[in-house]
């Protein structure tokens, strides 16, 4: 017998979906110009290393099919920082070039959109 997913559990679902492709689609942003530039690279290792945080949240919140408010908030965290670190990271040399504020523009919609979910 299957068990229906509640409605936060496939609203997170839905946040695992679109966390999955983030990663790709920034990618295929950074080499749109046939180069990831060592920044770019920082500023991609960044926002994987918390897609991955990301995603074990998702997957433990829905195993039990019950999403915990503390799991809510921990996703809420993470698409937090996820933007304002890479920031962070993009301006260590207090320059932001262009791909990296292409790169940027890109995250913060994506997280945005994430968020919306």
């Amino acid at each position: 017998m299957v068990e229906s997913m509640s409605s936060d559990t496939q609203i997170v679902m839905e946040k695992l979906q679109k966390a999955n492709s983030i990663m790709e689609d920034l990618i295929d942003k950074a080499m749109e110009d046939q180069a990831i530039t060592e920044d770019e690279k920082k500023i991609l290792f960044c926002i994987n290393d918390y897609l991955q945080e990301y995603v074990k949240i998702v997957i433990t919140s829905v195993s039990d099919n019950i999403i915990t408010e503390e799991e809510k908030n921990r996703l809420k965290e993470i698409e937090e920082n996820i933007i304002n670190d890479t920031k962070k990271i993009a301006m260590e040399d207090s320059q932001l070039s262009d791909d990296e504020r292409s790169l940027l523009d890109s995250l913060i919609k994506a997280i945005k959109e994430l968020s919306a979910t």
